[in-house]
């Protein structure tokens, strides 16, 4: 009984044993009870987040001062209570609010009227922003302490450019130099080290620091990466040089400038001419006297030996500035030295003097423009004439000097009646060159002495008929650049209107000429339009100005060329051009008379094409095997013909496809 009695209590003491709720496993398939909207709030307190609230206000106070909107001319009542809260904000605890402060006291310093209570609390800030340099500039790389370092930055340039009457001790000026040697070739600092460098300079602090951090800041401006690092540092490096007392110095630096125009590198030796441009451009004249003769040799070895385009040209630009800022006995010497480079035996150096020539012909007087037309004149006819060797690439060289001096003569001479007579008697042989681009210039030079001609006369004809062979013969060529062709068609035009009637130099013969020349390109080169278009605005400069009586017998001629391109299939702006030629002749002579001489173009069209067949057809009989293989060869054109026009149609449907 009581094992009994002693067992139920044991099992009743053993239901009453309940299992804590950490123990119990939660029912994975139960839903959990929606969460409940209570009363409690979250905890607040106005001391973790006050500066929120100042970050706010500072933000709003910085865009009002950025945009001008609030000015301490102005409103300097308003803000006189505030510097004193900025400082305050210094103090704060958080970053960001410091920052904000700083910004505002850098837009306060850039105001026009500087605050009475800024300027008393100017020790103060300094401090702060000396202290947050030392503790900070070298162990933060990036976050909210790097803004702090920038804007510390930011504060003490603005300080040393606006406020005069605050002195930093050479301890601190050191330390500064120091930071701004390390920023200025970091990307994201260099903006910050050239801003506080030169409001350095500008206070002209004299520290034995500064000529060797100008030395790597001059090295910056020609080897640095980015075109803002070598702005900056041009900028800079300028500064020094015009506001420092450098005495006898100032010559090794000059003569570094001078060395760097031979940099390896293009953007390099940009930047140099850039920085020698500036000081050139800002020198006082007894300096700018003492090394001009140096800057012009280093100048024109850029002129004469750099690979690139755009170099040659800056530095041509800069010795034309260079002439017109010197004095009158420095420009004699300049001369001078150009003239003996025009006598020398070497072409290179005829070559640069050729080019130097027409770099001073902008500063030069009316006098010494007369005798640089002299001088060119006997270097036009020297080279027309004369050949050249003995040197490697004497013949281009020797052409470079023609072009050359034939574009200055041009410069020179430009306005003028005429030119000179030596000139004139060598346009005939500079027509027909064997170089372009003095075929070309030759007849810009024809041009403008037609331009200033009077009317034809016996002895004029022999030189008017040996110009117009020559305009022929450029119009034979193959390459005929589109400024070279515009000429051409003036040069023809006017030499058509004085042609004579009868003779050698006969306006018939020219009109058959550029017809027979456009037509053998229309058969051989139908996909080259350069004659035709010349031919066909030649054919409307001729007839607007010569009269209908004079056109009568030589307008035939010239509409086979224009009714031909009107039916042009192949090229659209050919056959647009030859409406428009046809539309002005039909204006121009009426509809009647066109008419009439359009009869004559296809009268003129037919008996050609039957005086070809005669002539074949007796060919055929006289010579059979000639004619055999003349067959035989049209033959193998139509072949290629339909090869190309089946190569046409592929890509045409390929294209829709």
């Amino acid at each position: 009984g009581i094992n009994a009695e002693y067992g139920e209590a044991g099992e009743r003491e053993e239901s009453k044993v309940t299992v804590p709720d950490r123990y119990v496993r939660p029912d994975i398939f139960a839903i959990p009870a929606a969460p409940k909207r209570g009363n409690t709030k979250p905890k607040t307190t106005l001391q973790s987040n006050s500066h929120l609230l100042q970050e706010f206000a500072l933000q709003i106070i910085s865009t009002l001062l950025r945009r001008e909107v609030v000015s301490s001319k102005t409103d300097g009542s308003l803000l006189e209570p505030l510097v004193p809260i900025l400082g305050t904000c210094l103090k704060s605890s958080a970053v960001k609010t410091q920052v904000l402060a700083l910004r505002c006291y850098t837009h306060l310093f850039e105001q026009s009227v500087l605050l009475t209570t800024l300027c008393t609390g100017v020790q103060e800030l300094a401090a702060f922003s000396l202290e947050t340099l030392r503790h900070h500039t070298y162990s933060t790389t990036s976050g909210l302490m790097l803004e702090l370092v920038f804007s510390s930055f930011k504060v003490l340039t603005a300080i040393l450019r606006e406020y005069r009457e605050y002195n930093l001790t050479e301890s601190e000026l050191k330390a500064l130099l120091q930071y701004v040697a390390d920023d200025i070739h970091s990307r994201n600092r260099q903006a910050t080290a050239f801003s506080l460098l030169k409001s350095i300079l500008s206070r002209d602090i004299v520290m034995p620091e500064i000529p060797e951090l100008m030395e790597r800041i001059f090295e910056l401006s020609v080897v640095g990466q980015s075109d803002f690092a070598r702005s900056q540092a041009r900028q800079v490096y300028l500064q020094y040089l015009l506001h420092y007392p450098l005495g006898k110095k100032l010559k090794n630096h000059m003569v570094s400038l001078t060395k760097q125009l031979e940099y390896g590198f293009k953007d390099g030796r940009l930047s140099a001419l850039e920085l020698l441009n500036m000081l050139i451009g800002r020198l006082p004249g007894p300096v700018l006297h003492e090394f001009a003769l140096m800057f012009f040799m280093g100048l024109s070895a850029v002129v004469i030996s750099d690979e690139d385009n755009e170099c040659r040209k800056a530095a041509g630009m800069i010795v034309s500035q260079l002439v017109r800022k010197s004095s009158t006995e420095l420009r004699d010497k300049v001369i001078s030295i150009v003239d003996n480079w025009l006598t020398n035996k070497k072409v290179k150096h005829r070559y640069l003097g050729v080019q130097m020539m027409g770099l001073l012909s902008d500063a030069a007087s009316h006098k010494q423009k007369k005798v640089f037309v002299d001088q060119l004149t006997s270097v036009i006819v020297n080279h027309c004439t004369a050949t050249d060797s003995g040197e490697e690439s004497a013949t281009t060289v020797r052409d470079q000097v023609l072009y050359e001096a034939i574009v200055n003569v041009l410069k020179l001479t430009q306005g003028s009646k005429a030119l000179p007579p030596q000139v004139v008697d060598k346009v005939g042989e500079l027509l027909v060159y064997p170089h372009q681009w003095i075929r070309q210039a030759a007849s810009q030079l024809l041009g403008q002495q037609l331009a200033n001609i009077g009317e034809t006369s016996n002895d004029k004809a022999t030189a008017l008929s040996g110009w117009c062979e020559g305009m022929l013969v450029q119009l034979r060529s193959d390459n005929i650049l589109m400024e070279q062709g515009r000429q051409i068609t003036k040069n023809l035009v006017w030499l058509t209107l004085h042609a004579e009637t009868d003779g050698s130099y006969q306006r018939k013969n020219i009109v058959h000429k550029i017809v027979a020349l456009a037509s053998t390109e229309a058969s051989q080169s139908p996909k080259i339009t350069t004659k035709r278009e010349i031919a066909l605005k030649w054919t409307a400069g001729v007839c607007k100005v010569l009269e209908q009586q004079q056109v009568k017998e030589i307008l035939p001629v010239m509409l086979t060329v224009v009714q031909r391109e009107m039916q042009n299939t192949d090229c659209a702006e050919i056959s647009s051009l030859a409406c428009e030629v046809m539309d002005y002749l039909r204006t121009r002579y009426g509809k009647d008379t066109l008419s009439v001489m359009l009869v004559a173009a296809g009268r003129l069209l037919a008996e050609k094409r039957s005086k070809r067949k005669r002539e074949a057809a007796i060919t055929a009989i006289a010579d059979p095997a000639a004619h055999a293989k003349k067959k035989l060869r049209a033959n193998v054109v139509k072949k290629e013909k339909r090869k190309e026009k089946v190569k046409l149609l592929k890509a045409k449907q390929y294209k829709k496809a």
